[in-house]
């Protein structure tokens, strides 16, 4: 089991209420920075020798990250939220700086605030 953490503006991140995100705002944040690049499609281990598929055209990748195109670093953007998971520290500081840009909170899977 992983632990998520999401760049939003609803209150807790998983009410359907509230300000979303738009694709727009995200895209024009990762085409402005020169550490993102979106990826399109990510593959990840399941545990069971068996590979996990993720694709959204939105789907972002922190190509500076030690682990860019591997597992850690990827930043899902989806219904007005975007979703970065098992954050180590580097990709939870990058998360934070993100959404300072969108004017957003990051919030852990449990409602909790990372500050900014």
């Amino acid at each position: 089991m992983g632990y998520d953490v999401h760049i939003t503006r609803r209150t807790p991140f998983w009410d359907e209420e509230g300000e979303a995100i738009t694709a727009g705002e995200w895209a024009a944040v990762v085409e402005a920075d020169p550490e993102l690049a979106f990826a399109g499609a990510a593959v990840a281990a399941t545990g069971n020798d068996e590979a996990l598929v993720c694709t959204n055209p939105l789907l972002a990748c922190m190509t500076t990250h030690p682990e860019a195109g591997g597992e850690g670093a990827w930043l899902d953007f989806r219904d007005g939220t975007v979703t970065v998971k098992n954050p180590d520290a580097v990709l939870l500081v990058k998360t934070k700086a993100v959404a300072a840009l969108l004017g957003a909170t990051v919030q852990g899977d449990d409602g909790e605030f990372h500050p900014l």
